[in-house]
């Protein structure tokens, strides 16, 4: 099943995700692949160019497409997981560069911009009540849509 949204959109894709198809089969007006060394600043920072350079400044949709736990989005490796071989000495997970609610500040540099909707394609992202807050928060920062802010609107409540 595909489904189109209005453009123009943009898709960011976890290295993770990387594939030759652009990551899970989805494809934007423009797609980015992001390296491992991807920070919180980069998101802002390439979201920001793509606004700059799509008509109007404006992006319709931002599709973040990043593994994440609940008030945390997974986007680059800050060191790489270690695995010596069964036997061989002791595993060592990877460690993740995060958007969380210690930076989601940054992505006030995007109000200049007219965002529609950032959505993400993140595992329990939005689970529990710092999920809620870390996504309300995002919205806020970047002055883009929510679902929070469109049932306030849709219920005549400011937003």
């Amino acid at each position: 099943m595909s489904f189109r949204l209005q453009g123009p959109s943009l898709l960011l894709n976890s290295y993770a995700f990387t594939d030759i198809f652009g990551g899970c089969g989805m494809f934007m007006d423009i797609t980015w692949n992001c390296p491992k060394t991807t920070t919180a600043k980069d998101v802002v920072n390439w979201i920001g160019i793509a606004c700059s350079q799509s008509p109007g400044k404006r992006l319709a949709n931002i599709v973040m497409n990043f593994h994440g736990d609940p008030g945390q989005v997974h986007i680059g490796e800050a060191s790489p997981e270690i695995f010596p071989g069964p036997g061989k000495g002791v595993w060592v997970p990877a460690t993740f560069n995060d958007i969380d609610t210690k930076n989601v500040g940054t992505f006030s540099a995007l109000r200049s911009y007219t965002i529609g909707t950032i959505w993400f394609h993140s595992c329990a992202l939005a689970g529990g009540q710092v999920g809620k807050r870390f996504c309300r928060q995002l919205a806020l920062n970047a002055q883009a849509e929510s679902w929070h802010r469109r049932r306030l609107r849709r219920n005549g409540l400011p937003s």
